[in-house]
């Protein structure tokens, strides 16, 4: 975990043959050491490219659990809100545990890092209206939408969510069938490290 004064990469002299391209594969990865060349977490730490160094970072993952059972293992970030269709995410409240900071080409948390054992908890209050959604969209592009009394940015270890009718889950950008009521939520430090 990466505590301010300290180095936030280690030296190692093994090699890692394994090689990742996305989130999701990272979060199947828990447990090893492997080369990222992709997906959100990637971004976050850089995006180093070319031939792997010595050094590696411990990434954190979130757990997704519904009565106690891990149903999902996220690398950067689980998505809780409306359906995408019809104006989906443009209405109603909606909240993003987010491990690297970015979803896709938003950067909606830019102090998070994805080995500092919390993720950040990005909510935006169902009462933001339709103009003011869409102007944050834009400027969160550049992680310059904060702050904003309609959005929230909170550290979190563990997080629990009662879903509401019409909400729905997304890991990683995958969409995750969850039929129980509530959602616990929780950060798993230093679960997976990557090779720089």
């Amino acid at each position: 975990m990466i505590t301010p004064g300290h180095e936030w990469a280690r030296r190692d002299g093994s090699v890692s043959d394994a090689t990742v391209t996305s989130d999701r594969e990272l979060a199947a990865a828990m447990g090893s050491t492997v080369v990222l060349r992709g997906g959100d977490v990637h971004r976050a730490l850089g995006a180093p490219m070319g031939v792997p160094g010595n050094a590696t970072v411990a990434v954190d993952l979130i757990e997704v659990c519904a009565e106690g059972t891990t149903i999902a293992v996220a690398a950067s970030y689980v998505l809780i809100g409306r359906a995408p269709h019809r104006l989906g995410r443009l209405v109603g409240a909606w909240h993003v545990l987010t491990n690297a900071g970015f979803v896709g080409r938003y950067e909606l948390a830019p102090r998070a890092h994805p080995g500092d054992g919390a993720a950040d908890l990005f909510s935006v209050a169902s009462s933001m209206s339709l103009r003011q959604r869409i102007g944050a969209a834009r400027r969160s592009r550049l992680g310059a939408h904060l702050p904003h009394p309609a959005l929230r940015v909170r550290r979190v270890r563990d997080y629990v969510h009662d879903l509401q009718r019409g909400e729905r889950v997304w890991v990683d950008g995958h969409r995750v069938s969850c039929r129980m009521a509530s959602l616990q939520l929780r950060v798993v430090p230093e679960a997976v490290h990557v090779r720089l």
